[in-house]
Formats: C-alpha cells, sequence, structure tokens
C-alpha cells in the first residue's frame, strides 16, 4: 500500500501547527502566496527520501505504508 496522506510538525517555519499532504496523487500542485513555505513544503520531501536526515524533533504521522523507496519512484 502507498502513503495516502503525511502530517508532520517541528520542520522549519512549521513548529506548531500539524501540516499536511493529504490525497497525494503523482502529479501533485503547491500553490500559496509569497513567504508561505511552499519551498519548506518541498524541502520536507526531499527530507523524506533520506530518512536518516530527519530531524529529532520532527512530528509524523503516516496514512498508508511508508516506503522511501516507492516514495522516490513517484518522484
Amino acid at each position: 500500500m502507498k502513503i495516502d496522506k503525511i502530517q508532520f510538525r517541528g520542520f522549519t517555519c512549521f513548529q506548531k501547527e500539524w501540516v499536511d499532504f493529504s490525497d497525494l496523487k503523482p502529479i501533485n500542485v503547491i500553490i500559496g502566496r509569497n513567504n508561505t513555505g511552499k519551498s519548506h513544503l518541498l524541502d520536507f520531501v526531499k527530507v523524506l527520501c533520506h530518512p536518516k536526515s530527519l530531524p529529532q524533533d520532527i512530528e509524523l504521522r503516516f496514512t498508508g505504508k511508508f516506503n522511501p523507496e516507492t516514495f522516490k519512484s513517484e518522484l
């Protein structure tokens, strides 16, 4: 099974509030005003592809099964 939803907090500008990628599809579009964290979301995806580099204080919630190789193949 693939990941359906990822929630996180404690990463860069997303310290207190939960942020999520829900209903993940092969193509996703991130839209937002300037200085709202779009680049930080992409940085988070890069960190997920290299789980050893995950910061200690980040909190994660997944729906589905997380397999980094599957995640990379869909980027």
